[in-house]
Protein backbone atom coordinates (compact mmCIF):
# COMPACT_ATOMS: atom_id res chain seq x y z
CA UNK A 1 0.00 0.00 0.00
CA UNK A 2 2.83 2.39 0.85
CA UNK A 3 4.50 1.72 -2.51
CA UNK A 4 1.23 2.56 -4.31
CA UNK A 5 0.93 5.76 -2.30
CA UNK A 6 4.39 6.97 -3.27
CA UNK A 7 3.73 6.03 -6.90
CA UNK A 8 0.51 8.05 -6.63
CA UNK A 9 2.52 11.03 -5.38
CA UNK A 10 4.84 10.78 -8.40
CA UNK A 11 1.80 10.85 -10.67
CA UNK A 12 0.52 13.99 -8.96
CA UNK A 13 3.90 15.73 -9.28
CA UNK A 14 4.24 14.95 -12.96
CA UNK A 15 0.69 15.79 -13.98
CA UNK A 16 0.60 18.52 -16.66
CA UNK A 17 -1.12 19.36 -19.92
CA UNK A 18 0.59 16.51 -21.77
CA UNK A 19 -0.18 13.76 -19.26
CA UNK A 20 -3.54 14.70 -17.78
CA UNK A 21 -5.43 12.59 -20.32
CA UNK A 22 -4.00 9.37 -18.89
CA UNK A 23 -6.14 7.16 -16.64
CA UNK A 24 -6.58 8.85 -13.27
CA UNK A 25 -6.26 7.05 -9.95
CA UNK A 26 -8.48 9.06 -7.65
CA UNK A 27 -7.09 10.19 -4.32
CA UNK A 28 -8.95 8.05 -1.74
CA UNK A 29 -9.16 10.45 1.24
CA UNK A 30 -12.25 12.70 1.07
CA UNK A 31 -11.41 16.41 0.91
CA UNK A 32 -13.66 19.13 2.34
CA UNK A 33 -13.00 22.66 1.07
CA UNK A 34 -14.48 25.69 2.80
CA UNK A 35 -15.15 28.64 0.50
CA UNK A 36 -17.11 31.87 0.55
CA UNK A 37 -16.66 35.02 -1.52
CA UNK A 38 -13.04 35.15 -2.74
CA UNK A 39 -12.83 33.73 -6.27
CA UNK A 40 -9.22 34.79 -6.87
CA UNK A 41 -8.09 33.01 -3.72
CA UNK A 42 -10.21 29.94 -4.46
CA UNK A 43 -8.65 29.57 -7.92
CA UNK A 44 -5.29 28.60 -6.41
CA UNK A 45 -6.78 25.96 -4.14
CA UNK A 46 -8.94 24.68 -7.01
CA UNK A 47 -5.83 24.12 -9.11
CA UNK A 48 -4.33 21.94 -6.39
CA UNK A 49 -7.60 19.99 -6.09
CA UNK A 50 -7.62 19.51 -9.86
CA UNK A 51 -4.20 17.90 -9.70
CA UNK A 52 -5.01 15.67 -6.75
CA UNK A 53 -8.39 14.48 -8.13
CA UNK A 54 -10.10 13.35 -4.92
CA UNK A 55 -12.58 10.52 -5.10
CA UNK A 56 -14.89 12.64 -2.93
CA UNK A 57 -14.88 16.45 -2.79
CA UNK A 58 -17.14 18.19 -0.29
CA UNK A 59 -17.61 21.89 -1.03
CA UNK A 60 -18.83 23.88 1.98
CA UNK A 61 -20.05 27.38 1.21
CA UNK A 62 -21.90 30.04 3.18
CA UNK A 63 -24.56 32.21 1.59
CA UNK A 64 -24.13 35.88 0.73
CA UNK A 65 -24.81 38.57 3.32
CA UNK A 66 -27.85 40.71 2.60
CA UNK A 67 -26.10 43.93 3.63
CA UNK A 68 -23.19 43.35 1.18
CA UNK A 69 -24.36 44.35 -2.31
CA UNK A 70 -22.85 42.22 -5.06
CA UNK A 71 -21.63 39.50 -2.72
CA UNK A 72 -24.10 36.96 -4.12
CA UNK A 73 -22.30 37.14 -7.48
CA UNK A 74 -18.92 36.56 -5.78
CA UNK A 75 -20.31 33.59 -3.86
CA UNK A 76 -21.67 32.03 -7.08
CA UNK A 77 -18.39 32.62 -8.93
CA UNK A 78 -16.35 31.10 -6.10
CA UNK A 79 -18.59 28.02 -6.05
CA UNK A 80 -18.29 27.60 -9.81
CA UNK A 81 -14.49 27.80 -9.65
CA UNK A 82 -14.30 25.03 -7.06
CA UNK A 83 -16.89 22.89 -8.84
CA UNK A 84 -14.70 22.95 -11.96
CA UNK A 85 -11.85 21.31 -10.00
CA UNK A 86 -13.42 17.83 -10.00
CA UNK A 87 -15.96 15.80 -11.91
CA UNK A 88 -19.57 16.43 -10.83
CA UNK A 89 -20.12 12.81 -9.80
CA UNK A 90 -17.30 13.12 -7.25
CA UNK A 91 -18.74 16.22 -5.54
CA UNK A 92 -21.08 16.91 -2.64
CA UNK A 93 -22.29 20.51 -2.37
CA UNK A 94 -23.01 21.78 1.14
CA UNK A 95 -24.35 25.22 0.29
CA UNK A 96 -26.23 27.63 2.53
CA UNK A 97 -29.00 29.64 0.89
CA UNK A 98 -28.63 32.46 3.41
CA UNK A 99 -25.64 33.67 5.39
CA UNK A 100 -25.02 31.58 8.50
CA UNK A 101 -21.77 33.33 9.54
CA UNK A 102 -18.36 31.71 9.55
CA UNK A 103 -18.40 29.51 12.65
CA UNK A 104 -21.88 27.98 12.34
CA UNK A 105 -21.31 27.37 8.62
CA UNK A 106 -18.01 25.57 9.11
CA UNK A 107 -19.19 23.46 12.04
CA UNK A 108 -22.48 22.43 10.43
CA UNK A 109 -20.69 21.80 7.13
CA UNK A 110 -18.23 19.44 8.80
CA UNK A 111 -21.13 17.74 10.57
CA UNK A 112 -22.49 16.87 7.12
CA UNK A 113 -19.09 15.68 5.90
CA UNK A 114 -18.51 13.39 8.88
CA UNK A 115 -22.04 12.01 8.80
CA UNK A 116 -20.90 10.28 5.61
CA UNK A 117 -17.08 10.15 5.56
CA UNK A 118 -15.02 8.22 8.11
CA UNK A 119 -12.11 10.62 7.67
CA UNK A 120 -11.40 13.77 5.69
CA UNK A 121 -8.96 16.54 4.89
CA UNK A 122 -10.23 20.05 5.64
CA UNK A 123 -8.92 22.98 3.60
CA UNK A 124 -10.15 26.55 3.86
CA UNK A 125 -9.99 28.45 0.59
CA UNK A 126 -6.78 30.32 1.45
CA UNK A 127 -4.80 27.27 2.63
CA UNK A 128 -2.70 26.09 -0.30
CA UNK A 129 -0.90 22.79 0.35
CA UNK A 130 2.17 21.35 -1.27
CA UNK A 131 1.33 18.13 -3.11
CA UNK A 132 3.34 16.08 -0.60
CA UNK A 133 0.74 17.06 2.01
CA UNK A 134 -1.73 14.56 0.54
CA UNK A 135 0.25 11.29 0.73
CA UNK A 136 1.54 12.42 4.16
CA UNK A 137 -1.99 12.87 5.50
CA UNK A 138 -3.15 9.61 3.95
CA UNK A 139 -0.38 7.66 5.65
CA UNK A 140 -0.97 9.36 9.01
CA UNK A 141 -4.72 8.68 8.88
CA UNK A 142 -4.05 5.02 8.20
CA UNK A 143 -1.25 4.62 10.74
CA UNK A 144 -2.94 6.35 13.70
CA UNK A 145 -6.60 5.60 12.96
CA UNK A 146 -7.02 3.41 16.07
CA UNK A 147 -4.88 5.49 18.44
CA UNK A 148 -7.12 7.40 20.88
CA UNK A 149 -4.31 9.84 21.74
CA UNK A 150 -4.14 11.28 18.21
CA UNK A 151 -6.93 13.67 17.21
CA UNK A 152 -5.76 15.34 14.01
CA UNK A 153 -3.04 15.72 11.42
CA UNK A 154 -1.87 19.21 10.54
CA UNK A 155 0.03 20.44 7.51
CA UNK A 156 1.63 23.54 8.99
CA UNK A 157 5.00 23.79 10.72
CA UNK A 158 6.28 27.31 11.28
CA UNK A 159 9.31 27.18 13.56
CA UNK A 160 13.04 26.65 13.03
CA UNK A 161 13.00 23.53 15.19
CA UNK A 162 14.10 20.39 13.30
CA UNK A 163 12.57 17.08 14.47
CA UNK A 164 14.59 13.90 13.98
CA UNK A 165 11.66 12.12 12.32
CA UNK A 166 9.44 13.21 9.41
CA UNK A 167 6.81 14.51 11.82
CA UNK A 168 6.26 15.19 15.49
CA UNK A 169 3.49 15.02 18.09
CA UNK A 170 2.20 18.14 19.79
CA UNK A 171 -0.76 19.33 21.83
CA UNK A 172 -1.04 22.41 19.63
CA UNK A 173 -1.34 21.42 15.98
CA UNK A 174 -2.21 24.18 13.52
CA UNK A 175 -5.46 23.80 11.58
CA UNK A 176 -4.31 25.64 8.46
CA UNK A 177 -4.78 22.54 6.35
CA UNK A 178 -5.62 19.53 8.53
CA UNK A 179 -7.37 16.19 8.70
CA UNK A 180 -9.22 14.12 11.24
CA UNK A 181 -11.51 11.14 11.68
CA UNK A 182 -15.30 11.18 11.98
CA UNK A 183 -15.08 9.54 15.41
CA UNK A 184 -13.07 12.51 16.74
CA UNK A 185 -15.25 15.23 15.22
CA UNK A 186 -18.57 13.58 16.06
CA UNK A 187 -17.58 12.87 19.67
CA UNK A 188 -16.52 16.50 20.06
CA UNK A 189 -19.81 17.75 18.61
CA UNK A 190 -21.88 15.50 20.87
CA UNK A 191 -20.03 16.52 24.04
CA UNK A 192 -18.31 19.89 23.56
CA UNK A 193 -16.48 21.42 26.51
CA UNK A 194 -17.94 24.65 27.88
CA UNK A 195 -15.30 27.20 28.85
CA UNK A 196 -17.18 28.35 31.93
CA UNK A 197 -17.25 24.81 33.29
CA UNK A 198 -13.49 24.21 33.01
CA UNK A 199 -11.97 27.70 33.23
CA UNK A 200 -10.84 27.41 36.84
CA UNK A 201 -9.81 23.77 36.65
CA UNK A 202 -6.56 22.13 35.58
CA UNK A 203 -8.22 20.04 32.85
CA UNK A 204 -6.92 22.15 29.96
CA UNK A 205 -3.70 23.61 31.41
CA UNK A 206 -1.33 20.68 30.81
CA UNK A 207 -0.75 21.74 27.19
CA UNK A 208 0.44 25.27 28.01
CA UNK A 209 3.12 26.96 30.06
CA UNK A 210 2.11 29.58 32.62
CA UNK A 211 2.42 32.55 30.28
CA UNK A 212 0.44 30.80 27.55
CA UNK A 213 -2.27 29.95 30.07
CA UNK A 214 -2.67 33.65 30.86
CA UNK A 215 -2.99 34.49 27.17
CA UNK A 216 -5.57 31.77 26.59
CA UNK A 217 -7.63 32.80 29.63
CA UNK A 218 -7.84 36.41 28.43
CA UNK A 219 -8.69 35.36 24.88
CA UNK A 220 -11.25 32.72 25.79
CA UNK A 221 -12.85 34.97 28.43
CA UNK A 222 -13.39 37.54 25.70
CA UNK A 223 -14.89 34.96 23.34
CA UNK A 224 -17.19 33.75 26.11
CA UNK A 225 -18.34 37.22 27.16
CA UNK A 226 -19.04 38.20 23.55
CA UNK A 227 -20.84 34.86 22.98
CA UNK A 228 -18.73 34.41 19.87
CA UNK A 229 -16.48 31.45 20.60
CA UNK A 230 -14.76 30.45 17.31
CA UNK A 231 -15.24 26.84 16.22
CA UNK A 232 -11.50 26.11 16.13
CA UNK A 233 -11.00 27.49 19.66
CA UNK A 234 -13.83 25.26 20.90
CA UNK A 235 -12.26 22.26 19.20
CA UNK A 236 -8.84 23.08 20.66
CA UNK A 237 -10.35 23.38 24.16
CA UNK A 238 -11.93 19.95 23.68
CA UNK A 239 -8.55 18.47 22.70
CA UNK A 240 -6.81 20.10 25.67
CA UNK A 241 -9.38 18.80 28.14
CA UNK A 242 -9.15 15.28 26.73
CA UNK A 243 -5.33 15.34 26.56
CA UNK A 244 -5.27 14.54 22.86
CA UNK A 245 -2.39 15.30 20.51
CA UNK A 246 -1.97 16.22 16.88
CA UNK A 247 0.69 15.53 14.29
CA UNK A 248 2.80 18.18 12.54
CA UNK A 249 5.19 17.50 9.63
CA UNK A 250 8.86 18.49 9.97
CA UNK A 251 8.49 21.03 7.15
CA UNK A 252 5.71 23.49 6.46
CA UNK A 253 3.37 22.01 3.83
CA UNK A 254 0.66 24.70 3.74
CA UNK A 255 0.83 28.38 2.78
CA UNK A 256 -1.93 30.72 3.89
CA UNK A 257 -2.55 33.27 1.13
CA UNK A 258 -5.68 34.84 2.56
CA UNK A 259 -4.27 37.83 4.43
CA UNK A 260 -5.95 41.06 3.36
CA UNK A 261 -9.01 43.25 3.77
CA UNK A 262 -11.38 40.37 2.96
CA UNK A 263 -9.81 38.01 5.49
CA UNK A 264 -11.72 36.97 8.59
CA UNK A 265 -8.73 37.11 10.96
CA UNK A 266 -5.55 38.20 9.12
CA UNK A 267 -5.86 41.73 7.74
CA UNK A 268 -2.22 41.88 6.65
CA UNK A 269 0.62 39.50 5.91
CA UNK A 270 3.14 38.72 8.63
CA UNK A 271 5.99 36.31 9.23
CA UNK A 272 3.54 33.44 9.77
CA UNK A 273 1.62 33.91 6.51
CA UNK A 274 4.87 34.37 4.59
CA UNK A 275 6.46 31.22 6.00
CA UNK A 276 7.89 29.20 3.06
CA UNK A 277 6.39 25.90 1.98
CA UNK A 278 8.58 22.83 1.55
CA UNK A 279 8.15 19.29 0.27
CA UNK A 280 8.19 16.27 2.55
CA UNK A 281 10.44 13.40 1.53
CA UNK A 282 9.24 9.81 1.29
CA UNK A 283 9.39 7.19 2.64
CA UNK A 284 8.61 8.80 5.96
CA UNK A 285 10.82 8.40 9.01
CA UNK A 286 8.53 7.64 11.93
CA UNK A 287 9.19 8.75 15.53
CA UNK A 288 10.49 6.05 17.84
CA UNK A 289 7.63 6.59 20.30
CA UNK A 290 4.36 8.48 20.62
CA UNK A 291 4.80 11.37 23.03
CA UNK A 292 4.50 15.17 23.04
CA UNK A 293 7.57 16.86 21.64
CA UNK A 294 8.15 19.33 24.47
CA UNK A 295 11.31 20.68 22.87
CA UNK A 296 9.32 21.63 19.75
CA UNK A 297 6.60 23.27 21.83
CA UNK A 298 9.19 25.29 23.76
CA UNK A 299 10.83 26.57 20.56
CA UNK A 300 7.43 27.26 18.99
CA UNK A 301 6.37 29.37 21.97
CA UNK A 302 9.69 31.27 22.15
CA UNK A 303 9.66 32.10 18.43
CA UNK A 304 6.00 33.14 18.70
CA UNK A 305 6.89 35.60 21.46
CA UNK A 306 9.73 37.02 19.34
CA UNK A 307 7.36 37.48 16.38
CA UNK A 308 4.86 39.20 18.64
CA UNK A 309 7.42 41.74 19.87
CA UNK A 310 8.69 42.33 16.33
CA UNK A 311 5.14 43.05 15.20
CA UNK A 312 4.57 45.49 18.06
CA UNK A 313 7.83 47.26 17.27
CA UNK A 314 6.89 47.62 13.58
CA UNK A 315 3.52 49.08 14.51
CA UNK A 316 5.24 51.52 16.88
CA UNK A 317 7.63 52.67 14.13
CA UNK A 318 4.76 53.08 11.67
CA UNK A 319 2.80 55.22 14.14
CA UNK A 320 5.86 57.40 14.80
CA UNK A 321 6.40 57.93 11.07
CA UNK A 322 2.81 59.05 10.38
Amino acid sequence: MAEERYKRYDIIKMMNEETKTQTITYYPVPIAVIIFNRPEVAKKLAEVIRQVQPERLYIISDGAREDHPGEDALVRETREIMEAAAKPEHQVHIYAEHNMRCDPRISSGLDTVFAEAQEAIILEDDCIPDLSFFPFVQEMLERYRDNPEIALIGGSFRTHYVPKASYTFTARTSMWGWATWAKVWNTYRKAPVEWGAVRDTDRWRYALNRKEQQVFVMQWDRYDSEKDFPWDAKFLLYLFCNRMMGISPKVNLVRNIGAGDAATHYSQEDEITRWPVGTLEFPLVHPASIHRDLAYEKVNFREGEIRKWKSRFRRYILRRSE
